[in-house]
């Protein structure tokens, strides 16, 4: 089973991503100031997708709804009430989702990259409402309580990539510059000059590119 990069790094957060505060200024777009809350979205959004192959055939980590529950279940992001009650329907839902989402990363520019992210909201009924459920402070949910865990996880992770597409633009969403990696990934660097998933993806390519120089010495 492929296990995304970016997957490996992803901390247990709940259900309940906050909204940073919205920059009026669009002439500075610099660096992306994450929250622990605001992050998860975004986080989801690219495990989600890199759980399948960008050219759709290389691999595919969502066979079952089998492979549903264990994804939801690592991701820590979306609190399913019974995961047991899963089906097949949900499990096309979240491929559904996983394309959708994809076409952001991938999008030439960025109108076409924010009617993508309006399509998702459209999709998923977003209804941004405040909760203080279970004695959790105040905060925003994006979906209807009674909406599928795919609305729920769709409405939540685009509201997530608009911000970034509206704080910083397109520049800070990037496919891993790895010659074996596809991974997606949202760049939260001061300078945007994030060119990989992970360091173990960037390690990997500096020490196959010293290793090139060192064979081009001795030939």
């Amino acid at each position: 089973m492929h296990v995304p990069c970016s997957f490996l790094r992803a901390g247990r957060v709940s259900f309940v991503p906050r909204v940073a505060p919205y920059n009026s200024d669009r002439g500075v777009r610099s660096q992306v100031n994450f929250s622990h809350y605001s992050e998860a979205p975004i986080r989801f959004a690219a495990d989600l997708v890199n759980t399948g192959p960008l050219d759709r055939e290389s691999f595919e980590d969502l066979e079952t709804v089998a492979d549903l529950r264990a994804f939801l279940a690592g991701s820590g992001f979306l609190d399913v009430d019974d995961p047991e009650a899963l089906t097949e329907d949900d499990l096309e839902a979240f491929r559904r989702l996983r394309t959708q989402l994809a076409d952001v990363f991938l999008a030439s520019d960025e109108r076409t990259a924010a009617r993508s992210v309006n399509q998702i909201l459209d999709e998923c009924r977003s209804v941004p409402h405040l909760t203080d459920h279970d004695d959790a402070p105040l905060h925003l949910h994006y979906a209807a309580p009674e909406a599928a865990p795919a609305q729920k996880a769709g409405a939540a992770s685009a509201m997530g990539l608009a911000l970034v597409l509206v704080e910083d633009g397109l520049k800070r969403f990037g496919v891993c510059a790895s010659d074996d990696c596809i991974d997606v990934f949202v760049d939260t660097s001061k300078n945007s000059c994030r060119r990989f998933c992970s360091d173990k993806c960037s390690n990997r390519t500096a020490v196959a590119a010293h290793r090139a120089r060192e064979r081009s010495k001795t030939q």
